[in-house]
C-alpha cells in the first residue's frame, strides 16, 4: 500500500557550509543556497531532487547545546541527523499517532530568510522516540521552500531518493507507530517471517511515495547494508543511517564519504 504522506528531506549535518557545497558540487550536484533560519542559529544549502525531495546540508553559526541534530554532530560528527516527512495537516498525523505527547510533541513555528530577504515559513513536528522521523507542514507554499526548475537537474544524474534506512532497536514495536504515521501496511522482504522469532533479517519495508524507507534492527543490519552501516548505527544511534539516491541506467555506486561529509549515500539503478 503506498503511503499518503510525502517524503520530504534529508538533513546531513556539516562543520562548514561552504566546503560541503564545493565537495557536494565536485560529486555533481547542484546545490542551491538555501539561507538562514529564524528559529535556530543555523543557516542551510539544498540539493533538490525531481521527484520532490531534497538533501539539506547544514552548519551551526552559534553553539546550541542541548539540540538534539547539534548534539549529534558534536558526538559523532558529520553525517546524517535526520529526516522528514511532509503531511498535509500536521495536527491529524499528530492525532493518529497518540496525540500530543504519545510519539510527537505539540507543533512549533520554524522559517528561514532567504539571501534576498522573504522569509519563507512552516510547522515542526519534533517525534519524542529518535525512531521517527519530524514533520514539517509548509505555512508559505511549499515551492519556496522545495524549489523547481532548473535548480533540480544534477550533472550527475540524480533524480530523486530511492531508498533509505532507518535504524530501530526494536522492529516489532516501530511497525505499528510507523503503519499509523503512514497510514500503509508495512511488506517483509522474504514474506512475513522477516519479524519475530525466525531467522533472518529483521527488516520491514514501508512505500512512500516513490521512494521506500526500511526499517532495520541493528542486530541484523548487514542484511540491508555494509558492515561500515552497522558501524553507523553503533556510532549515531536509532535513527536514519545510509540513503540511495536514484538514477536511470546506472548500477549502484557508493560515494566517497571524505566529500559526502560522512553521509552513508550512494546512487541506485531508478
Amino acid at each position: 500500500m503506498i503511503s499518503s504522506i510525502r517524503l520530504d528531506h534529508i538533513v546531513i549535518a556539516v562543520l562548514n557550509l561552504e566546503t560541503a557545497v564545493g565537495d557536494y558540487t565536485r560529486l555533481g550536484f547542484n546545490v542551491t543556497t538555501g539561507g538562514r533560519h529564524t528559529h535556530a542559529p543555523t543557516r542551510n544549502a539544498l540539493i533538490y531532487f525531481d521527484d520532490g525531495t531534497y538533501l539539506e546540508l547544514i552548519e551551526w553559526l552559534a553553539p546550541a547545546n542541548g539540540e538534539k541534530w547539534y548534539e549529534s554532530l558534536g558526538r559523532s560528527g558529520e553525517g546524517i541527523v535526520d529526516f522528514a516527512l511532509c503531511p498535509e495537516d500536521l495536527a491529524s498525523v499528530i492525532d493518529r499517532t497518540g496525540g500530543v505527547g504519545a510519539a510527537y510533541l505539540a507543533p512549533v513555528p520554524g522559517s528561514r530568510l532567504q539571501p534576498g530577504g522573504e522569509e519563507i515559513r512552516w510547522q515542526l513536528g519534533w517525534p519524542i522516540d529518535r525512531v521517527l522521523p519530524f514533520l514539517c507542514a509548509d505555512i508559505t507554499p511549499r515551492s519556496l521552500r522545495v524549489r523547481e526548475g532548473d535548480c533540480r537537474q544534477h550533472p550527475n544524474g540524480v533524480k530523486g531518493i530511492r531508498e533509505l534506512a532507518v535504524g530501530v532497536p526494536n522492529l516489532d514495536a516501530a511497525i505499528p507507530i510507523y503503519e499509523r504515521l503512514l497510514q500503509s501496511k508495512a511488506s517483509y522482504p522474504g514474506g512475513s517471517e522477516a519479524v519475530g522469532d525466525s531467522p533472518g533479517p529483521r527488516t520491514a519495508v514501508f512505500h512512500v511515495g516513490e521512494s521506500d524507507l526500511l526499517l532495520v534492527e541493528p542486530e541484523n543490519v548487514k542484511a540491508s547494508g555494509a558492515s561500515t552501516s552497522r558501524l553507523l548505527l553503533a556510532l549515531r544511534g536509532p535513527g536514519v543511517y545510509r540513503f540511495v539516491l536514484k538514477v536511470a541506467g546506472q548500477e549502484s555506486i557508493p560515494f566517497d564519504r571524505a566529500l559526502t561529509h560522512g553521509a552513508s549515500m550512494s546512487i541506485g539503478i531508478a
